[in-house]
């Protein structure tokens, strides 16, 4: 019949997709697909259209996803807006009756039909034969700041498989400094020094942490990140390993993460020379040369061996999993007097009920927090007490018993690399990781009810100039998986930016801010941090990431998009048309879901 068919009025569709987009519905151009549509009695008539780029790939098929996508764009005019709680999002619920009926078309017109039982929607081509048919579509409101604001800005690092590669010639030249213990069949060398005049193309640095546990732990931290600094200082400082590549295969486990965060800080200093290979424990299995030859390929920073497959670290949306909510009862605070610690502890007396608090700090007096926090209803401790010095805890941990820590102390001393003494890594060491084990350590047996480590973003991404400071909060992330693993309470933040006079941020002038901004990791308000913060230990992970990821800014980068994020941040995608030869972005810019 006549298409459209006679009465049918016409529906102005212009303002469909910014009207979606207000209500919280983001859809990138390829599923932009409503082309015209009219309203004909009790029903909804549109026609569809694939863009040209996925037009293309149409043929492949059943039907094309974002053609069946733009058929759902279209009940969104049926008016039910006005029974949809403000705030809310109709999301899919329940689909009965798919049936299709041909494949590959790159336009459709849909007629959608209101029913008692769901939305009926009815696809054909452009002569009226049909493509397919969804006897009833049922929404259901859910809303948007369940969706969003609860997880937007916490994200959590996953483990993504890299393709196995087949196995291709590989010409370099390699060697390995010191022993070759792990078997790898290349020329050893006890140091760079050792290289002579002509440089391998690939220098293998092994670092495997001994065995330690208790007061010992730390100290083979220590010998492990000693070692890395040494040659990574001299791999970044001496032109002679310009052209090589240096791979650092750590021996994972506890003792060897905080490697992991000072070599992050090096490829962020000096990118496309160094890779990061982690494997699963000092006994864990070791990669071959090939795999270490595919990995170089692949162009990835980084990746962790286990189960005899490389996989590569992603940034990706946190879990929407709360547990039961515990009871902070007394909670000691470590830099509890400084700019973060006095923002959290008006917020646990605050929004937690939190009546007894214990802060520890370097300086040990806070007559004006003391007084807010008192008159706020809550006992408060100020203790001067350094965190790193264990006797010194012990004895606070003793006369001021607790249930709660949140270990928010922390220094910074920056420098890059191959400027990076062994005092300023023993003075940042000391403050942040020292402090955190000390503290696993005296409460482990206490049955506490939150351990919460304040660790940063530059333990994971953009830590040029920071090291020390890095390697200091990979610890933290990894002791936090430590303690989980021995059924302990956990949560490690790596937080980006606060965009507060408070905290590590404070010390950044207006450069170094907009440097970070530029990133794409733009300050997150206090407001906004505590509210991630009550998320985040809800959720019970080890280990989360609380940021806010400016992707436009990402994908303006001019290192490009850093892989931690392609899980998160699409690539900017041109397609010619086919008339004109203009192009289009092929994004939202919006994340990717």
């Amino acid at each position: 019949g006549a298409w459209p068919p006679p009465g049918a009025a016409p529906l102005d569709v212009a303002g469909l997709y910014p009207r979606l987009h207000a209500e919280g519905y983001d859809y990138g151009p390829v599923f932009r697909g409503v082309r015209a549509a009219w309203r004909h009695g009790d029903a909804l008539l549109a026609e569809l259209e694939l863009p040209d780029g996925a037009a293309r790939d149409a043929a492949r098929h059943t039907l094309h996803p974002a053609l069946l996508d733009s058929a759902l764009h279209v009940t969104s005019l049926l008016g039910d807006e006005a029974a949809q709680a403000p705030g809310t999002l109709a999301l899919p619920f329940a689909w009965t009756g798919v049936t299709a009926h041909a494949r590959g078309s790159r336009t459709a017109r849909v007629r959608v039909t209101p029913g008692g039982d769901g939305t009926r929607i009815e696809l054909t081509d452009t002569e009226g034969r049909p493509l397919a048919t969804v006897a009833s579509y049922v929404t259901r409101p859910v809303t948007a700041d369940r969706l969003t604001r609860r997880r937007r800005h916490l994200y959590t690092v996953t483990d993504e498989p890299l393709p196995a590669t087949a196995g291709r010639p590989d010409r370099r030249t390699w060697a390995v400094l010191g022993d070759d213990d792990l078997g790898l069949g290349a020329p050893a060398h006890a140091g760079l020094d050792a290289l002579g005049a002509t440089v391998p193309d690939v220098v293998i640095l092994p670092v495997t942490a001994p065995d330690a546990e208790g007061e010992q732990l730390p100290g083979a931290v220590r010998a492990a990140l000693g070692r890395a600094l040494e040659t990574l200082r001299a791999w970044s400082a001496d032109p002679r390993y310009a052209a090589s590549t240096l791979v650092v295969l750590t021996g994972g486990g506890l003792a060897g993460t905080a490697v992991h965060g000072l070599v992050r800080a090096a490829q962020a200093e000096d990118p496309g020379r160094i890779l990061l290979v982690a494997r699963t424990g000092p006994d864990g299995p070791v990669p071959d040369r090939a795999a270490l030859a595919a990995l170089l390929d692949s162009g990835e920073p980084e990746a962790r061996w286990r189960d005899g497959r490389a996989h590569a670290p992603r940034l990706a949306p946190a879990p929407d999993s709360p547990g039961p909510d515990r009871p902070w009862g007394t909670v000691l605070v470590t830099g509890g007097t400084g700019g973060l610690g006095a923002l959290l502890a008006r917020h646990l007396v605050r929004a937690h009920g939190v009546r007894r608090l214990v802060l520890a700090g370097r300086r040990g007096t806070a007559p004006e927090l003391h007084a807010e926090l008192t008159a706020l209803g809550a006992e408060v401790t100020v203790a001067a007490c350094d965190a790193g010095d264990r006797e010194a805890l012990r004895r606070l941990l003793a006369e001021h018993p607790v249930d709660s820590v949140v270990h928010a102390a922390g220094t910074v001393r920056d420098g890059i690399v191959d400027t990076l003494t062994d005092d300023m890594v023993d003075e940042v060491f000391h403050a942040k990781a020292l402090g955190a084990w000390h503290l696993h350590e005296l409460t482990r047996d206490r049955g506490l009810a939150h351990f919460v480590l304040f660790s940063s973003l530059a333990a994971v991404l953009d830590g040029p100039g920071q090291g020390n400071y890095a390697a200091a909060n990979a610890y933290l992330d990894a002791l936090a998986g430590h303690r989980a693993a021995l059924g302990l309470p956990a949560t490690a933040l790596a937080w980006g930016l606060w965009a507060t006079d408070s905290g590590m941020g404070a010390a950044l002038d207006d450069t170094a801010r907009e440097r970070i901004a530029r990133n794409g990791t733009p300050g997150l308000t206090a407001e906004r941090s505590l509210e991630l913060f009550d998320a985040a230990v809800r959720s019970r992970a080890p280990h989360l990431v609380p940021v806010e990821i400016d992707t436009a800014a990402v994908r303006r980068r001019p290192d490009g998009i850093p892989p931690l994020l392609t899980g998160l941040v699409r690539p900017v995608v041109t397609r010619r048309a086919a008339a004109s030869a203009a192009t289009a972005p092929a994004t939202d810019g919006g994340l990717a879901a």
